[in-house]
């Protein structure tokens, strides 16, 4: 797969071509990544560190992963070892029988439903052997609207009940102990789903805009989400409210706090509505930090990832800077690739990053002495880490996630080196909002909330390689992601008050200044 499909780019340009339900465009963002699969047995499997009886492929006898494997998702056939037993009951090295999860289905008025089906899923796998026998998917409620599922490990999973024409979820958490949760059946939304993102989250090999749209509709059977690319991003919506034309769409997907403060300083009206925070339930998962916040006074936007703007390099070809001194030194004289602040969003991070380390009267000096040095600007994202990848220079401004690509597709370590100057990150925190006189803002609001929820949480994060926007108690990613998708020791990022009614001129006085030359 192509790098360039899987960070995310920047440019806004591109022309948007709706097809079967998806808008895609040729500018864009980053996408991508892919989720491993739970770890089962297999009649015909043989591990080298196998223990147990028969430790062999025909007995389906697996070593120590199967021996620390558990719950529900289990080994094959005869997948046993002298210290577990996987299977339905959750049955791990140390004993553990599992924890029993108390389910009570409830309609819109708070009573007891008897006879709802219920199914419990985790990473979109309905599990089976919960209910009493091996291969039962599902039970029904008894007349107090309960039903108990045993054997369960810890970990996060999905309660679904349907009664007749009425269904609903839930998320729990399995963390050491048994465990109750209510969940209401609801009449469901139908309708359509307008969302316009940028192209990525729809283009390429596994975006997450893809997953989101046949998750949702799986989980919403009436409903149909129609992604959209506006060739200019948000600035088309801008354009459209100043000529009072009317919006067509019901949610933007892919928002930044640049795009909100230049929405504010364009329009006297909102282009957004300002966020029914109770007709999101998972609302509070998202996590109290500088970097995924907004600072909206108006409160419209949701965060659903965030990356770190950071320098990736070449370890073979230059030492890794430390400073923003150190880019002007001549020692790192034509070796860095950065892109143009009126286009890219990771340009105009950089841009900013630099505005909070030397100031609003003195970034422009600092820029000069970049050009002195022969930074090199090009248009988008695309176009720098293009250039990177065929070796023209050594060092490009980008994200802190790129190892995880490197490592997934076995790339060139060497040449994906993540250095965080003067110890930060510059955050870049993607959000979505409903805009203003939408009439679907009920469907608009089980999107959001489906969003925030675990499971789309992890898909986001791979796919799209960023941090999820919730807290971590609230959503899994796998150790190897943990490794590679490396933090800045300090997260920065300019306010929604400090750009208000500065970003503009700052982009163009930088432009005329720096740009043009």
């Amino acid at each position: 797969m192509n790098r360039r499909a899987f960070l995310r780019a920047a440019g806004v340009g591109g022309v948007g071509v709706t097809i079967a339900g998806c808008s895609t465009g040729n500018g864009g963002d980053d996408d991508g990544n892919e989720t491993n699969d739970t770890d089962t047995g297999d009649a015909n499997e043989t591990d080298s560190n196998a223990t147990g009886d028969e430790a062999s492929g025909d007995d389906g006898t697996d070593g120590e992963d199967d021996a620390n494997d558990t719950g529900p998702n289990g080994t094959g056939s005869n997948g046993t070892d002298d210290n577990a037993t996987d299977g339905a009951n959750g049955t791990d090295g140390n004993g553990d029988d599992g924890h029993d999860l108390v389910v009570t289905v409830e309609d819109e008025a708070g009573e007891p439903v008897d006879d709802a089906i219920v199914r419990i899923r985790t990473e979109g796998d309905i599990l089976g052997g919960l209910f009493g026998g091996e291969e039962t998917e599902e039970a029904a409620t008894d007349s107090d609207g309960e039903v108990v599922a045993e054997g369960l490990s810890d970990g996060t999973y999905t309660v679904a009940a349907e009664s007749g024409d009425l269904s609903g979820e839930r998320e729990v958490e399995i963390d050491g102990d048994s465990a109750e949760v209510t969940v209401a059946v609801v009449e469901q939304t139908e309708g359509r789903l307008r969302i316009a993102t940028y192209s990525s989250m729809v283009d390429g090999e596994e975006p997450a805009g893809v997953w989101l749209k046949e998750a949702f509709e799986e989980r919403y059977p009436d409903v149909t989400i129609e992604w959209t690319v506006p060739e200019a991003g948000v600035n088309h919506y801008i354009q459209r409210a100043q000529q009072d034309a009317g919006i067509d769409v019901d949610v933007y997907f892919g928002l930044n706090v640049d795009d909100l403060v230049r929405i504010d300083d364009t329009l006297d009206e909102q282009l957004f509505a300002s966020l029914e925070r109770d007709r999101v339930e998972r609302a509070d998962r998202v996590r109290d930090d500088p970097a995924v916040e907004f600072g909206d006074p108006d409160d419209r936007v949701l965060p659903y990832d965030t990356g770190y703007i950071s320098l990736v390099y070449d370890e073979g070809e230059v030492e890794g800077p430390e400073s923003f001194e150190d880019l002007v030194d001549p020692a790192y004289e034509g070796t860095l690739l950065a892109q143009n602040a009126q286009d890219s969003d990771p340009g105009r991070a950089f841009l900013l990053w630099t505005i909070d380390a030397y100031g609003a009267d003195g970034y422009l000096d600092y820029w000069r002495e970049l050009v002195d040095n022969d930074v090199r600007i090009l248009g988008s994202w695309d176009d720098a880490y293009s250039a990177y990848e065929n070796a023209e220079r050594p060092m490009v401004v980008s994200y802190s996630t790129d190892q995880v690509y490197t490592n997934r597709y076995d790339g060139d370590m060497s040449r994906s080196q993540i250095a965080f100057l003067e110890d930060q990150g510059y955050a870049n925190p993607e959000g979505m909002a409903v805009f203003e006189g939408s009439e679907n803002a009920d469907l608009a609001y089980a999107f959001m909330d489906f969003v925030l929820s675990s499971e789309a949480q992890a898909e986001i994060a791979v796919r799209n390689v960023q941090f999820p926007a919730v807290a971590d108690e609230h959503v899994d990613l796998d150790a190897e992601y943990d490794e590679y998708a490396h933090e800045p020791p300090e997260s920065i990022a300019l306010g929604y008050e400090e750009l208000s009614g500065n970003l503009g001129g700052w982009i163009e006085d930088w432009a005329r200044e720096i740009a043009s030359q």
